[in-house]
């Protein structure tokens, strides 16, 4: 019998994400780390996850999508793009915050850039083959860093 793959590390920060690209479109299956400051979010998700699957019954969630589509009839899934939009549209109308799921990918990368991040590191951590792609779409250096960066080798 062939090992389970696990697809969460709480002991690493990490998980497997299977599909990058989504269901149905091709990319390799990668670890993905999880930043510190959304550690405890990702706790209390799991958390919540649990008892959201053992109130559905379900036992061994191993086989189960990170965020499961859990249907009132029984039975999981994975959401589908309609779903997934319509959740999306009531965070918006709830927190009224205007957002897209790629600009959360901008906005990790920005951050981790600004916070001393070199941009190999982000590019690795998402999935980007050169940094090419980080520097042109992802992030860029701002100046005072850049400064910052100057005086801090020649000091």
């Amino acid at each position: 019998m062939p090992p389970v793959r696990r697809k969460f590390s709480l002991a690493r920060w990490e998980l497997i994400v299977l599909n990058p690209k989504g269901l149905g479109a091709y990319a390799s299956a990668r670890k993905a780390k999880i930043a510190p400051p959304g550690r405890t979010a990702v706790q209390d998700f799991l958390d919540l996850r649990a008892k959201a699957m053992e109130r559905a019954g379900i036992v061994d969630g191993r086989d189960v999508p990170l965020v499961p589509f859990i249907r009132e009839r029984g039975g999981v899934s994975h959401w589908n793009d309609a779903y997934l939009h319509k959740v999306k549209v009531g965070v918006l109308e709830r927190a009224g915050v205007r957002f897209d799921f790629r600009s959360l990918r901008r906005s990790f990368s920005q951050c981790a850039l600004d916070r001393g991040a070199r941009y190999g590191t982000v590019s690795v951590l998402l999935g980007h083959k050169t940094t090419r792609t980080t520097e042109t779409y992802y992030a860029r250096r701002k100046y005072d860093h850049a400064a910052e960066e100057l005086e801090r080798v020649w000091t």
